[in-house]
């Protein structure tokens, strides 16, 4: 019976190795598969930390942000405080201009007050001289001499008068002018400091809008 139980014997030795071999298999392919389960490991470290990081970030822009804007509130500030300083300046300086234009218009009124008593007083001596000269001694007529004279000292009150009051005019002419100058540079420094407000403004509003895209696109590459 020994020859006739060889064949079998072999099949049951295959059998019994094939079935090793399944098990081998089997053994691999689990391996294989815990493999793969610890390879996602890494993965899901990787999403954590860019999690983390992309929160950090968006932390991060949240303060720069609110420093941003902070900066952008004290400048704003700082620039109205200027302002309201050198709207006080120029209006002192405007007053101080009207007072000293007031002050040689009054100055001229006095003046032309007093040249007009000083040749009232002139005349009036003039006429009392005559009287005088006409009840002392028998009427004469007075010589070409004193009547150049009397024509001549006229013509020099009057020239220098006329000197004083162009020289009045003129003067008060340059206040005028200066008081006009002050106020343009006013102006022009009021809107210049008004398009320096406007254009941190809109740098602001701008690089708020940029952070906000950012964010934005930050998240959705996050969520992605």
């Amino acid at each position: 019976g020994r020859g006739g139980g060889d064949p079998r014997r072999k099949a049951d030795e295959e059998a019994r190795l094939e079935k090793i071999k399944d098990k081998h298999l089997r053994i691999e392919e689990n391996l294989n598969q815990k493999k793969t389960g610890v390879d996602v490991t890494p993965q899901k470290e990787a999403i954590r930390s860019k999690l983390a990081a992309a929160e950090e970030r968006v932390r991060t822009m949240t303060e720069e942000n609110k420093n941003k804007a902070q900066g952008f509130n004290e400048r704003v500030t700082s620039a109205q405080r200027r302002k309201w300083e050198f709207d006080a300046a120029s209006q002192d300086t405007a007053q101080k201009l009207a007072e000293r234009l007031a002050d040689a218009e009054s100055r001229r009124e006095a003046e032309e007050t007093a040249r007009l008593e000083k040749i009232s007083k002139f005349n009036q001596r003039v006429e009392e001289a005559k009287v005088k000269r006409e009840t002392q001694s028998p009427p004469r007529s007075p010589t070409i001499k004193a009547k150049a004279s009397v024509e001549s000292i006229r013509t020099d009150i009057d020239t220098a008068i006329t000197n004083k009051q162009v020289l009045l005019e003129k003067k008060t002419a340059q206040l005028k002018e200066k008081n006009d100058k002050v106020m343009q540079v006013h102006e022009r420094l009021n809107e210049e400091l008004g398009e320096q407000t406007a254009r941190i403004a809109a740098e602001v509003e701008a690089r708020m809008v940029e952070a906000e895209a950012r964010r934005n696109a930050d998240e959705e590459a996050r969520l992605e």
